[in-house]
């Protein structure tokens, strides 16, 4: 039996860097807008446009690193960025190694959770995840991530 009602967070560490960079995004994403109204020309245009990307990026990964939490229960997977969201295992159709060493949950249906490794126990976790899918599963060994 696998351990349920287990959350799983990024190190304090990184929830602090992470909540300080959406702030600074924030005055990035704010700067560049405020900007671009007096741009004049093509480059102004361009560096402005790439300063809203970069900004927009650092503020996901903020709030992503700065807020994320990972429940495992017996219902489900439950995350939390923004807002709660439960996956019951039932839900869950695929689990699998994505792009920078991640775990991505993919659901019958909407948004897939991607866990970064960053996060604190990530083999634990992903052990919890592959028992529960074994249990699930009846006992037969269904193809997952292997790390």
């Amino acid at each position: 039996m696998t351990r349920m009602n287990r959350t799983y967070r990024y190190p304090a560490t990184l929830r602090g860097l992470g909540l300080f960079g959406s702030m600074l995004a924030g005055g990035i994403l704010l700067g560049s807008v405020l900007a671009e109204i007096e741009a004049a020309d093509v480059p102004d245009l361009i560096l402005h446009g790439i300063g809203v990307i970069v900004g927009a990026v650092i503020l996901w990964l903020g709030i992503e690193f700065g807020t994320r939490r990972i429940t495992l229960t017996p219902i489900g997977i439950s995350a939390r960025l923004l807002r709660e969201r439960t996956i019951a295992w039932a839900d869950v159709r695929d689990v699998r190694d994505g792009p920078f060493g991640t775990l991505i949950v993919l659901p019958k249906h909407g948004l897939p959770i991607v866990i970064w490794p960053f996060l604190e126990e990530f083999n634990a976790l992903l052990d919890a995840i592959n028992m529960r899918r074994i249990e699930q599963a009846g006992g037969k060994k269904q193809k997952g991530p292997a790390r």
